[in-house]
């Protein structure tokens, strides 16, 4: 069984070849609570996690305690990372595969802003 810490699912193509060749169970946990204003726009930006991490990713160890994992895999984005450790997973692997998508001019932008500036390209 596999485990993954992730920002936001995304393309999975080589893990999904993986799936296909040898069929396993995967569990995906998507990181806790960041620390960004709702309605901002953030992809692979490294955001500082939200005040309660400590409480949320208790919870995410304590739902995982019923599982055994022959591997783990999580994004090396801080978010994930600290999840994973705090989860008692230090070994697992750091894979850039698993990082969220990178939104360019719009990252940390507020989603107003971005709708703004696409009102004169859009009819």
């Amino acid at each position: 069984m596999l485990w993954c810490v992730i920002p936001h699912l995304q393309s999975f193509n080589d893990i999904w070849c993986s799936i296909i060749l040898s069929p396993m169970k995967l569990v995906f946990i998507r990181r806790t609570s960041v620390d960004v204003s709702k309605g901002v726009c953030y992809g692979n930006t490294d955001v500082n996690l939200a005040p309660s991490f400590p409480q949320e990713a208790s919870a995410v160890k304590d739902n995982l305690s019923a599982y055994r994992f022959d591997k783990t895999f999580y994004s090396p984005l801080s978010r994930c990372v600290k999840l994973a450790e705090f989860c008692g997973y230090p070994e697992a692997i750091k894979d850039n595969r698993l990082k969220e998508i990178n939104f360019g001019a719009w990252e940390m932008q507020s989603y107003d802003a971005i709708r703004s500036d696409l009102t004169g390209l859009v009819r």
